[in-house]
């Protein structure tokens, strides 16, 4: 399979790229990133670091995903240390590098410095991460500040610009109100802002040990179905390069994403946990996958799901294939998990065997996630 894709005007080797994160917040851990298509690094700014304590940094994993918080300034590079980080890695790796800048606000002259001075640095391109901006971010007055910013970024700068989203700037309003002829691409989604992890009875959760903290990010495999939409709705209503990441873990899911209209994944979470020769992997993964199903390029499967899937219910053609539950009584062990569903009435026990009424069921495949045996499949009609 060709990798190779074009985001953001620059001929990517590959379509992973690296999400700011902790992973890309040091020269050496940028340059362990160098296989990847491209790298973002973590967020930089312009601001008196006097006047933000640095803090530190609390995590939390449990089954909802990965939790952390921090403050500002532990989780943002000084304007100076973004410069001298980026201009020392544009010498020391071909990687294109685009710089993540941030600021509290959405004046211009908090943003546009800090981006030039990334640019004559090296960076090929600049995300525009938007967390920090003052909540709520999506009411008329903030977007349209939001716009009028992009404008004078891209006005301002000679590598191309893009802004980082996030759920809390809804994919319809954003393609309906942002100037998508100023952008290069979107990134998206960050972490969701959520409140913090605190359990009654668990000595192990940090947040325990806190008094007071600002909202956590979540991160993690549950933002992946809220990717996948936001993706498709922005395929569907913008023609702009789209970087999609969040809760991505493996290279299927890239695919997944590319088909539904992404142009590049962004990875983050999972190379903090599995480390960063796990950025190769996904790059084998995607060329076995490739050589699985025959696909000879990026381009080839790029929105592919957009001809399958609709985003609104009033505009669909409901064509699923006629289906019925189907039970192997040599595997059923007459557990009777499944009887205890209160979604259908399609399964009843009879003669000491469970047994489908099929003209109640329509084979909606509830029933085989509580069968531990695998007794019951899902059968055309």
């Amino acid at each position: 399979m060709n990798l190779t894709t074009n985001f953001g005007g620059l001929k990517l080797k590959n379509p992973i790229i690296i999400a700011a994160s902790p992973a890309t917040e040091t020269l050496e851990g940028i340059i362990k990133c160098k296989k990847a298509g491209a790298i973002i690094t973590k967020s930089i700014a312009d601001y008196d670091k006097s006047k933000y304590p640095v803090g530190a940094r609390r995590t939390h994993i449990n089954d909802q995903g990965f939790w952390a918080t921090s403050s500002f300034s532990r989780e943002t590079l000084h304007r100076n240390e973004g410069a001298k980080m980026i201009k020392r890695a544009s010498e020391q790796i071909s990687t294109p590098i685009f710089a993540s800048v941030t600021a509290l606000d959405l004046h211009i002259e908090n943003w546009l410095p800090t981006c030039i001075d990334m640019q004559n640095a090296g960076a090929k391109g600049i995300q525009m991460d938007l967390f920090y901006i003052p909540q709520p971010s999506c009411t008329d007055k903030t977007i349209s500040a939001i716009s009028n910013l992009i404008k004078k970024l891209n006005s301002g700068l000679d590598i191309p610009i893009m802004p980082k989203l996030n759920i809390e700037l809804p994919a319809y309003l954003i393609a309906d109100k942002f100037p998508h002829d100023a952008v290069s691409g979107y990134s998206f989604l960050d972490s969701l802002r959520v409140h913090n992890p605190r359990s009654i009875n668990n000595k192990n959760n940090v947040y325990n040990h806190i008094n007071t903290t600002s909202m956590s990010s979540l991160f993690g495999v549950g933002q992946f179905p809220i990717t996948c939409h936001y993706t498709l709705i922005m395929a569907r209503q913008t023609n702009v390069p789209l970087c999609a990441g969040g809760g991505m873990t493996n290279a299927q899911d890239a695919i997944q994403l590319i088909m539904l209209g992404a142009t590049t994944v962004q990875y983050a979470t999972v190379i903090l946990k599995n480390g960063y020769d796990y950025i190769q992997k996904l790059i084998t993964d995607l060329e076995i996958l490739a050589d699985k199903y025959d696909y000879s390029s990026i381009k080839e499967i790029q929105g592919y799901f957009l001809k399958k899937q609709v985003t609104d219910i009033e505009d669909s053609v409901f064509d699923i294939k006629k289906a019925v539950a189907s039970i192997d009584k040599t595997r059923c062990n007459l557990c009777g998990n499944c009887l205890k569903s209160a979604f259908c009435n399609a399964l009843t026990k009879k003669d000491n065997c469970i047994e489908i009424i099929k003209d109640r069921c329509e084979g909606c495949a509830f029933c085989t996630y509580f069968c531990n045996e695998n007794a019951i499949s899902i059968v055309p009609c």
